[in-house]
């Protein structure tokens, strides 16, 4: 059936409704008819009634015939008339009865003869009391006979209307008995059915329900495992429309699926899993570009089978420690391949508890290693061959601007000076990006250790004290100290870079203040100037190698970039934070916040 589910459940209500009208309308016919049942009896009773009062007229007239007024004191005659109206109207009644027990019916049959018997007896009996010709005393005894015989006649009336009245009441009490048991067993009866279709007309649309959702969990369990769905539910309502939403839902995830092993499979990138005995149970069509093996070559294969023997060892420690703490990490390793070439791979791997088994995602980084190493090499090279020249030719110019080598006027001793300083500049730039790039390739020795703030601040202080008396800028030194947990080395060379920073941003007359403040946990180095604010978009960039603030360019300020780009990666590599605040017309706070030196975590937490 094509019916919404509200269609439906109107059905299952009307179902059971239509059967409990029927029902009611049956007990309605039974109240009725036990209605007719009392009403009979009430009339029967009232018949009964009646006829007692028409044998009183009956047994009246009797004596008034059989006596005609003999007894009378005053010697009245009987009233004929009236006793002849009397049982007249006791006939009509009787005749009239309608609705009443058929025993007082069947009893009643014989009334109307008695009632025309005494009828004519009355007429006879006025007509002797008028007959002048006969005796006063023998006008009553003339009819004694005939009395006689209509109370004669009577008599089995009587004794059948006692023998009704007297079994009235037992038939009265079996017949209401009998319709009030029919009315609580059909009441019964009808709750009963009504009960057992409402349960079954629930039971079979509860049953098609459940049956369907049932299918559309079974269904939906089917599309998170990939697996093939049976044909759509055709039906009508919300729920074969779920059904069938669920298909077009799976049909989207697999040309999706499809899609993204597509995607996955061209990647450089090789996915695997690997179960818990570190056997290759999966892996992308990539393998073939990236490790030069057919899939079915590596599968089933230990994966140690595939590494070094150095590199096994690191790997099964690692595999061990992730299925341990279900942890996600990275790490690199050579892997040989199919071509007989030892590759270098970046390792990306978790644990999945609920499918155990490992998920790995393993990245060629040969050429980049290369790329690096080649760094290293002209990194050396630089740092030799570039300084060894420009010590040399700043040597000599020290020596010619002191007249070693014969004196000099005032214009060339000036223009020696001024070279003497933009050599030193190039060297502070080529150092800086020396530094710069052998800390974001390398992974530096730094040595971390208790640290004076303010000490370590004092000596950068001092390394660019010179340059601000030269711009007439004034450095207010910090008064407080705290230890922080550092590179010495490293951390003055921040403080430097933050100090050149400002300086370049300040103007003559300017300030800048260096500031340390703590918590519990947290050493705060602030250093405030109070040159042009940062646009809030450039807080970001502010770090980034060779960035510009566009107040600076509009100033004029010359800059290379370098200095803030190396204190961010010098922080960041001794798990310190480098950060930047400006406020229209209050200038720039650049900051660094280090870990607070702890001589014993456990005491200084208690």
């Amino acid at each position: 059936m094509n019916l919404r589910i509200w269609q439906k459940i109107l059905i299952l209500m009307l179902i059971p409704l239509s059967f409990e009208v029927a029902a009611t309308a049956f007990l309605v016919q039974v109240l009725s008819s036990t209605q007719k049942i009392e009403e009979r009896f009430r009339n029967s009773r009232k018949v009964l009634s009646d006829y007692h009062v028409m044998q009183n007229h009956f047994n009246t007239a009797a004596i008034d015939i059989a006596t005609l007024g003999v007894y009378r004191k005053d010697g009245s005659p009987p009233d004929f008339q009236e006793d002849k109206r009397r049982i007249q109207l006791a006939e009509v009644g009787v005749k009239s009865a309608a609705n009443i027990h058929p025993n007082i019916q069947e009893a009643l049959n014989m009334a109307p003869a008695v009632f025309e018997h005494a009828i004519e007896l009355i007429d006879k009996a006025q007509r002797n009391y008028e007959d002048p010709t006969i005796p006063r005393r023998k006008k009553g005894s003339i009819l004694k006979n005939e009395v006689f015989s209509l109370l004669m006649e009577s008599d089995p009336l009587v004794k059948r209307m006692v023998d009704v009245e007297t079994s009235m009441d037992t038939l009265e009490s079996l017949e209401l008995e009998k319709s009030r048991w029919q009315v609580i067993v059909s009441a019964s009866i009808a709750f009963i059915f009504s009960l057992l279709i409402s349960l079954f007309v629930g039971f079979m649309f509860y049953r098609n329900f459940v049956h369907r959702l049932q299918l559309i969990e079974a269904n939906a369990e089917k599309v998170a495992l990939g697996q093939a769905l049976p044909e759509a539910l055709s039906g009508g309502d919300e729920i074969d429309e779920l059904d069938r939403t669920l298909h077009s839902a799976a049909q989207f995830i697999e040309s999706v699926h499809q899609k993204e092993f597509a995607v996955l499979n061209k990647s450089v990138d090789v996915l695997c899993s690997i179960d818990n005995r570190f056997r290759i149970i999966s892996i992308g069509e990539s393998v073939e570009n990236s490790w030069f093996y057919k899939v079915g070559d590596v599968l089933g294969r230990s994966i140690f089978t595939l590494l070094p023997e150095n590199d096994a060892a690191k790997v099964r420690t690692v595999l061990n420690e992730v299925n341990t703490v279900e942890s996600e990490r990275d790490f690199e390793t050579e892997l040989n391949c199919g071509d007989g070439q030892l590759r270098e791979f970046a390792w990306k791997v978790r644990w999945n508890e609920d499918e155990d088994k490992f998920y790995c995602v393993l990245r060629d980084i040969s050429e980049r290693k290369k790329v690096e190493r080649a760094k290293q090499r002209l990194l050396a090279i630089a740092s030799h061959d570039l300084r060894t020249p420009l010590m040399s030719v700043s040597a000599n110019l020290t020596s010619l601007a002191a007249g070693r080598f014969g004196e000099l006027d005032l214009k060339l001793r000036t223009a020696l000076t001024k070279s003497e300083q933009d050599l030193d500049k190039l060297m502070d730039l080529i150092q800086s990006l020396l530094d710069l790039e052998r800390m974001e390739s390398t992974n530096a020795n730094l040595e971390l250790s208790c640290v004076s703030a303010l000490d370590a601040t004092l000596e950068a202080i001092s390394t660019v004290e010179t340059r601000a008396r030269e711009g007439n800028v004034l450095i207010l030194p910090p008064s407080n100290d705290d230890s922080i947990l550092a590179d010495s080395r490293r951390f003055t060379q921040i403080v430097t870079n933050l100090l050149q920073n400002a300086l370049e941003r300040s103007s003559p007359n300017q300030k800048i203040i260096v500031s340390i403040s703590s918590d519990k946990f947290v050493v705060r180095i602030n250093i405030v100037d109070q040159g042009s604010e940062l646009a809030a978009d450039e807080l970001e960039l502010v770090f980034e190698k060779y960035f510009q603030p566009r107040n600076d360019v509009q100033k004029k300020i010359k800059s290379q970039g370098l200095s803030l780009a190396l204190a961010k990666v010098l922080t960041e590599a001794q798990n310190a934070s480098i950060g930047v605040t400006s406020e229209p017309g209050k200038g720039c706070n650049f900051y660094v916040q280090f870990p607070r030196f702890i001589l014993n975590p456990a005491e200084d937490r208690e």
